[in-house]
């Protein structure tokens, strides 16, 4: 069994297995309570597209991984996130069912696993889907049940898709106080001087202003969170260099592509 758990986890945290959202802006920027929220001129030649593909729930996604893949080849999605894309059985290779690397496969993109934690007989996650193969992964511990795992990759242009920009970014799932506590420094070094990178995850609703009031009290940095909080989680960008412009949503089965039209500042 313990032979079984190993080359699961190797294949998804430490491989780079083979294998684009309609529109509207219902971003909510949590700077603009209590006050009039400053102007500012959004350079849209300096804007990336990241897609991220959820039920902003706990609910499994691995019935609906065809769905996504088939949506990821048609838009060509060239960067995104794909949550609760679960290891199930994990320890019987003969009823196993890897998310991840069905997702891969379908959609002939590289993925990279984003472990969460185990629950029962399952590895609970989220897929990073990259159109291109990356040199490194470095995936950070932050505390029980929550992983952080940052990419140095490229996404595409807003203005011009074809083309793409570096970008270094980073996903993570926050369900608890004490994972956003433990995250604070983690985030602050990533998004600093030299990294730079923008974090683009979920985040419980009901810690949704424990997050921000976090992030708020850092210096430079900004935090935007996709829509106004209703569902049990939501989604959130943050970054000092990049900030969160214009949000699409598109209806994937069970699940939605949110596309964030994130800008580097």
């Amino acid at each position: 069994m313990k032979k079984n758990i190993l080359k699961i986890l190797m294949l998804l945290m430490c491989g780079m297995m083979m294998t684009a959202c309609g529109g509207s802006d219902d971003n909510y920027d949590p700077g603009s309570e209590g006050g009039e929220q400053e102007k500012d001129e959004w350079n849209k030649d300096n804007t990336v597209n990241i897609c991220f593909i959820t039920s902003l729930s706990d609910a499994s996604a691995n019935a609906n991984v065809e769905k996504v893949a088939n949506y990821i080849k048609t838009n060509d999605v060239k960067l995104a996130v794909v949550d609760n894309t679960d290891v199930t059985n994990y320890a019987d290779p003969a009823t196993c069912q890897n998310a991840s690397t069905q997702l891969s496969n379908l959609s002939a993109r590289f993925c990279s696993f984003v472990m969460e934690g185990y629950k029962g007989d399952n590895i609970e996650g989220s897929t990073i889907v990259l159109s291109h193969k990356i040199n490194s992964v470095q995936t950070t511990p932050v505390a029980e049940g929550c992983f952080m795992q940052y990419v140095p990759t490229q996404a595409p242009l807003m203005t011009n898709p074809a083309k793409m920009k570096e970008v270094a970014f980073a996903t993570v799932k926050f369900t608890t106080q004490e994972q956003i506590n433990a995250a604070e420094n983690i985030m602050k070094r990533l998004t600093g001087s030299p990294t730079k990178a923008v974090i683009v995850g979920e985040v419980k609703t009901s810690l949704s202003k424990v997050l921000v009031n976090k992030m708020s009290a850092i210096s430079g940095m900004n935090i935007s969170l996709v829509m106004q909080p209703v569902d049990d989680y939501t989604l959130f960008v943050v970054g000092r260099n990049w900030k969160l412009r214009e949000t699409a949503t598109t209806e994937i089965g069970t699940q939605n592509a949110f596309l964030l039209s994130i800008e580097e500042i």
